[in-house]
């Protein structure tokens, strides 16, 4: 392992929940902009080892009001990743306390790659999602914020 190497390992990821709906009245869905968007994350630490644990993260695209508020449409990805601090020790802190911003990192690249992958195959414009500040996502999920 080279001196920056991490010992965070993502172990797998899966997709646990896709639902999307078009509105068919909006009249340019070859060019969809300004594009609303919320982000859940959800650690969870496995009972027998702190070293490892599960994290869903929900990135919801618009929301269910999509057609009353004239919106494109209506996606909710929710990704699972497996994580494993690969050096945890009993007396240490769980891996999400040590690492929960680089894992939601980790994950939403995986769910950004979805998005543009299943809109795209879906016949509509390519919806790229922005890159998120992290610290701030969390900091806002602390205090209750959208």
């Amino acid at each position: 392992m080279s001196t920056y190497g991490s010992d965070l390992q993502l172990r797998g990821v899966r997709v646990e929940r896709l639902i999307y709906h078009i509105n068919n009245e909006f009249e340019d869905l070859d060019n969809i902009e300004n594009v609303d968007i919320s982000i859940i994350p959800t650690p969870k630490i496995s009972r027998e080892n702190k070293g490892c644990g599960l994290l869903e993260l929900e990135v919801t695209l618009f929301d269910e009001d999509y057609l009353e508020k004239k919106n494109p449409l209506y996606l909710k990805i929710k990704l699972v990743g497996i994580f494993e601090d690969t050096q945890n020790t009993p007396e240490e802190e769980d891996v999400f306390v040590k690492y929960l911003p680089n894992a939601i990192s980790m994950l939403y690249s995986y769910a950004r790659a979805h998005i543009a992958s299943l809109t795209g195959m879906f016949g509509i414009d390519v919806i790229q999602i922005p890159t998120v500040n992290i610290l701030k996502l969390l900091d806002d999920v602390k205090h209750g914020k959208d």
